[in-house]
């Protein structure tokens, strides 16, 4: 393989795989180093940049040009092959209906086996994070006393929060404070909310704004619970 080719090949491993972190970055916004970093996730980046590769060995085989000529078609297949990879392969070649469900037939169906597996490992393992940090930063505050303030101070110490990020925090207080919610216990709602609070700031904001709010919270009569 001469050398301009094996620069083309991993140039477009390169940008499959960068295109998979943004995807976890995206979805895993309260640690996304940690997400990015974990096995699974290192299997998900490297699919992605394997079916890059795929894309590129495709669009060589075949001689695909995509309109473009000269020089420019290198850089045409690198691109389209590092960035469009997944919808190509994501797409099946043809549906087959089995007991009235319509099955695709084609490479979308292991990589999308794979992707899905990898990516639900990767939110287990954030799972078991999660669980621990917000159990551990939100023990001993009240929801009902405490959910208003620290939901004020939180959105306001983050300068560039987006409109739907704080509305997603003040519906999920709304939704804790639903009438049907009555029998959850108010520490667990304190948790829930916790973790509302984990997508916009991030472990150590929320760490670091419950301890400096903690003795101005204890100075109001039934905001914390001191029970161990």
């Amino acid at each position: 393989m001469n050398t301009p080719l094996v620069v083309d090949f991993l140039s477009v491993f390169l940008i499959g795989a960068l295109v998979a972190v943004g995807e976890l970055a995206s979805r895993y916004k309260d640690d996304p180093v940690r997400a990015i970093v974990s096995l699974p996730a290192g299997v998900y980046i490297a699919v992605n940049g394997l079916a890059s590769v795929g894309a590129l060995a495709l669009a060589h085989t075949f001689d695909w040009t995509f309109g473009a000529s000269g020089g420019q078609i290198r850089v045409i297949q690198v691109m389209i092959a590092g960035f469009g990879a997944i919808a190509l392969f994501r797409t099946s070649l043809f549906n087959v209906t089995v007991a009235d469900q319509v099955i695709g037939v084609g490479p979308s169906v292991l990589l999308n086996v794979i992707l899905t597996t990898a990516d639900r490992a990767v939110d287990r393992g954030r799972a078991l994070d999660r669980s621990k940090m917000v159990t551990e930063i939100m023990k001993g505050i009240s929801f009902d006393k405490s959910a208003d303030s620290i939901r004020l101070f939180c959105v306001g110490l983050m300068q560039n929060a987006l409109p739907a990020e704080k509305d997603a925090i003040a519906q999920t207080i709304s939704n804790l404070r639903d009438p049907l919610n009555n029998n959850v216990p108010d520490q667990i709602k304190s948790y829930i909310f916790g973790l509302s609070l984990l997508g916009l700031v991030g472990e150590k904001v929320l760490r670091d704004a419950i301890q400096r709010l903690r003795t101005t919270l204890s100075a109001v009569p039934g905001a914390t619970d001191t029970t161990p």
